[in-house]
């Protein structure tokens, strides 16, 4: 059967509601957003980067796009060499401001989740503390994610020029052409379902395992493929499954929230704050899932009693 997936959602919820609204300290909630905001940092850029994309449309000239595809591919035939230069020189971009926010997003995590599970609102202390475990966490996380997006973008990149050499040649999107944006669309699926679900248990679970082992990463994944993998494939798939459905509800009342609040929600790190409940119960769930698997998994405080927060 493996471990239940509801009653430590509802232990999580009970967590929640104890830490940020008995009593309600609005001092508090700000310190904690502090850890929640750093530990977000690696989950997408929201509707910020959207709007700034609407409105940097807006003012862009529209071009026939059959006249754009034959000037790219035209350009490119051209200027192979500085199609490549520009190309690595944004790959490198890329994964620097990439392992910059890892780094960040997973220091975060670790003060976040302290914070949490003591009843604490510090950020210096957990900071400092879990350096080593957030910094060998960081270094998995930023290999993974960039070894999902070389074997990712590198043959997408390949079948997006071949699509459209193909349609500049024929002068049409051809049945060659759909076959391989099919072929494209597949392996990027499979990319998806293989990088994904370890980028996940890296942000979800291994963090929780060092906490409680004050291990390397690569002990805590040890950990977690020899006491918590065993007898739970399934349930950790049911996790997943009931995690996303919760994300889909809180996403849609969020939404609902940003337009009520004329976008404040929107805004980093107050967005952070007015969602905070939803962010805290995201971090807590892992930690009393894993709590069923005995008492040394139990989320205890520095004196082993209840949460509660300290200067």
């Amino acid at each position: 059967m493996g471990l239940p997936v509801i009653a430590p959602f509802n232990t999580a919820w009970t967590r929640m509601t104890g830490l940020l609204f008995r009593p309600f300290e609005p001092g508090s909630w700000f310190a904690l957003g502090f850890g929640a905001f750093l530990s977000l940092l690696m989950e997408g850029g929201g509707g910020l980067l959207q709007t700034a994309g609407h409105f940097l449309g807006a003012g862009a000239t529209k071009t026939d796009p059959d006249v754009l595809c034959r000037q790219a591919h035209a350009w490119i035939l051209k200027n192979p060499d500085r199609t490549a230069a520009i190309g690595g020189a944004v790959a490198l971009a890329a994964a620097g401001v990439c392992a910059l926010m890892v780094w960040l997003s997973t220091r975060g995590i670790f003060i976040f989740l302290d914070n949490l599970i003591t009843g604490r609102t510090q950020t210096a202390r957990p900071w400092a503390e879990f350096r080593k475990e957030a910094d060998s966490l960081a270094r998995w996380r930023l290999g993974v994610m960039l070894a999902g997006q070389a074997l990712t973008w590198g043959p997408l990149l390949r079948g997006a020029w071949a699509v459209l050499d193909l349609y500049v040649r024929q002068g049409e999107f051809s049945p060659d052409c759909l076959v391989i944006v099919l072929a494209m669309s597949g392996w990027a699926i499979i990319m998806a379902l293989t990088v994904m679900p370890c980028l996940w248990v890296l942000r979800d679970f291994i963090p929780v395992i060092q906490w409680h082992r004050r291990i390397s990463a690569v002990q805590a994944i040890g950990v977690f493929r020899r006491e918590v993998l065993p007898g739970n494939f399934w349930s950790l798939n049911l996790y997943y499954l009931w995690l996303w459905m919760m994300h889909f509800a809180a996403g849609s009342l969020m939404s609902l929230c940003v337009c009520c609040t004329c976008g404040i929600g929107m805004l980093p790190y107050l967005g952070t704050v007015l969602f905070l409940p939803v962010f805290t119960l995201d971090r807590l769930y892992p930690v009393h899932y894993l709590a069923q698997l005995g008492p040394d998994w139990a989320p205890k405080t520095a004196d082993g009693g209840a949460p509660r927060r300290t200067a």
